[in-house]
């Protein structure tokens, strides 16, 4: 008895994860569309600073930054194990 209504379950789990599957298709499909919007309407601002600094020193200090990130990433997930 217990299988069937486990098969029964499964069966029915089908449309369900069907419609979470649209529904998240859905909402990426209305990132999508938000962000290429606002890409298209932003115009940049090249006087705007990082903590400071304009240009390839506000590059450069997020290239360290995302450096940074992506080692404590590798610690975390290390240490996770």
């Amino acid at each position: 008895m217990r299988q069937q209504g486990a098969t029964l379950a499964a069966g029915r789990a089908g449309p369900r994860a069907a419609g979470r599957l649209a529904a998240a298709g859905g909402l990426a499909l209305v990132v999508a569309v938000a962000l290429y919007a606002v890409g298209r309407t932003h115009t940049p601002d090249f006087t705007m600073g990082l903590l400071g600094r304009h240009g390839l020193a506000a590059g450069r200090l997020k290239a360290q930054l995302a450096t940074a990130m992506l080692g404590l990433g590798l610690v975390q997930l290390t240490l996770a194990l």
